[in-house]
């Protein structure tokens, strides 16, 4: 194992020793890892998910709201731990944000990047995401229009695709930057992040082929990212664009850009705004000058431990049985197995503090891949380009109407079925974007209750 892992490997295996973390294929919940919700530490972690943060002040510290702000708590971005979902009927769900930022400006900004002294520049007056919301009011308005995209088969059934273009109005400190970058984003859930963030290194850059050398035309690839805690450049696991090395970082910059509160490892809400306009930009110089936190270091990790703590729920595949077996077979044919990797042996401790080795079955091989003209968002964040994702998990995938009343897919919920989330699958996955459109439709239902099984 690479030695820049070592660390956040061995804070997971501590938590998960501590609840007797137990994940199951096959859809059954280890009755262990819902004690989460009944007691100990864990318990004070929910309550910080849960929290409503209301803005103020408690004698020396700061534990106010905002003043900028997409949501006031954890839970209202992942109702029932699951994913976001994209504006609907003119209306924003705090779990759906605008990510922003603009291309280096001088040789200062380029060399920051390249040492990854942070991973975008950030729009001058807006930060690095849009606040629909604030003590005083939020920042501006985010607008969608969805246009019609039709796709045939090679059956002739054609799916309409909807392709969101957006906009922004109601802008409170005046007009964006001209070359400005937007990303639009849903909350991921949150099931399984356990067992993500203890998968070996090396077991994920094993899948790298950045140059295609095996000519399979994937050429998958990791985002290095820096650890704040360590200094130290790691291995990207979390987000989108593989943007966070471990889920205590990615929850820090959650509480950070989606609520506004401070902590050790993001002590500017105001995320990289560069100009004194406004509140964004006052707000981060304000923290800055006075090393304030409003979230204790104890508090932020209270939280992550909870959410490492939400167990997985996968369906029951019943494997090697009628359409579903046609149907991983199918998933394996037409390529898509090929980003989304089937499984990882990852090690853990259970209640009794036995060591030991277990399979999980994520779906997906955590790199960063070129997905084609009509997924790119242009943003580069990191070492990942403005066309490149990471491979998505796909296991509970189809638990998402049960636990969100909704299902939205893709990085910004433009897809509202796994069929439309396939058809938009370009660059690298243009050849099994292809073969699933050249099958029947009787194949499609198979690989599809596939997908929906795991």
């Amino acid at each position: 194992m690479n030695a820049f892992s070592k660390t956040q490997t061995i804070f997971c295996i501590v938590i998960i020793a501590s609840i007797g973390f137990d994940v199951v294929h096959a859809g059954k919940r280890n009755s262990t890892a819902d004690n989460h919700y009944t007691g100990g530490t864990s318990f004070v972690g929910k309550e910080i998910f849960y929290r409503q943060w209301q803005s103020g002040a408690s004698g020396e510290k700061q534990t106010g709201l905002g003043p900028l702000y997409n949501s006031n708590s954890c839970v209202a971005c992942h109702i029932n731990n699951g994913r976001g979902r994209p504006p609907v009927d003119g209306t924003v769900d705090p779990s759906f944000v605008l990510r922003l930022s603009i291309p280096p400006q001088n040789e200062k900004q380029r060399m920051a990047l390249a040492l990854e002294e942070y991973a975008s520049v950030a729009e001058p007056r807006y930060g690095r995401q849009l606040q629909s919301k604030g003590i005083g009011g939020g920042e501006g308005r985010v607008l969608v229009e969805y246009r019609d995209k039709p796709y045939a088969l090679d059956d002739g059934e054609v799916v309409v695709l909807h392709r969101p273009v957006y906009s922004v109005d109601k802008l409170k400190y005046g007009a964006l930057h001209k070359d400005l970058q937007i990303s639009a984003r849903i909350a991921q859930p949150l099931h399984g992040v356990a067992s993500l963030d203890v998968i070996p290194v090396a077991d994920i850059l094993a899948m790298e082929d950045p140059r295609d050398e095996n000519g399979d035309g994937i050429s998958g690839r990791a985002n290095l990212v820096r650890n704040i805690e360590t200094g130290e450049i790691s291995l990207g696991r979390f987000g989108w664009k593989a943007t966070q090395p471990n889920l205590l970082q990615q929850t820090a910059a959650a509480f950070a850009q989606d609520i506004g509160i401070s902590s050790s490892l993001f002590p500017q809400t105001g995320q990289g705004c560069s100009t004194d306009i406004g509140i964004c930009g006052a707000t981060g110089s304000q923290l800055l000058e006075d090393a304030k936190s409003e979230i204790s270091d104890d508090e932020l990790k209270l939280t992550s431990e909870y959410v490492l703590q939400i167990p997985i729920e996968i369906g029951d595949l019943a494997r090697g049985a009628g359409t579903k077996r046609i149907g991983e077979n199918l998933f394996s044919e037409t390529g898509c197995i090929a980003c989304h990797r089937k499984s990882y042996q990852i090690k853990t401790t259970d209640i009794d503090g036995k060591a030991k080795s277990q399979p999980i079955y994520p779906y997906s091989d955590l790199l960063l891949h070129d997905m084609g003209a009509a997924l790119a968002d242009h943003r580069p964040v990191a070492q990942a380009s403005g066309w490149e994702w990471r491979t998505q998990p796909l296991w509970g995938i189809g638990k998402a109407e049960e636990i969100n009343g909704n299902k939205f897919f893709l990085h910004d919920g433009r897809a509202r079925t796994i069929i439309e989330a396939i058809l938009w699958h370009g660059g690298e996955a243009r050849s099994s974007r292809s073969k699933f459109a050249a099958l029947n439709k009787k194949q499609r239902a198979a690989l599809i209750e596939f997908v929906e099984g795991l």
